[in-house]
């Protein structure tokens, strides 16, 4: 579903597959593999989902190493260039959270 243009579109749906993935991720159930998919998904403006992205990212980042430098590129950009600080600050805090 997060594939889906219709669910990347509408900020509410997508909003609703992110929780259903952290809930799977809470519950024990393996969802590495939406690793880059979730990554994928960083270009959001709304902060919870990036929070949640975030969460997810720093989670599974040692699972996936290979896409590792994907998220260290992606979050770098983000503490670098957004405008918003809480999403600087929230960047680097996940970024400082990679092994």
């Amino acid at each position: 579903m997060l594939s889906n243009p219709d669910v990347q579109r509408d900020q509410g749906r997508k909003r609703d597959v992110l929780k259903r993935v952290i809930a799977y991720q809470t519950l024990g159930i393996d969802v590495s593999r939406l690793f880059p998919e979730m990554i994928l998904s960083t270009n959001t403006s709304d902060i919870l989902q990036k929070k949640m992205i975030y969460n997810f990212i720093v989670f599974y980042a040692e699972q996936r190493a290979e896409l590792a430098i994907m998220t260290v590129n992606t979050l770098v950009k983000e503490a670098c260039d957004n405008i918003d600080p809480m999403v600087r600050g929230l960047a680097l805090k996940h970024l400082a959270s990679l092994r």
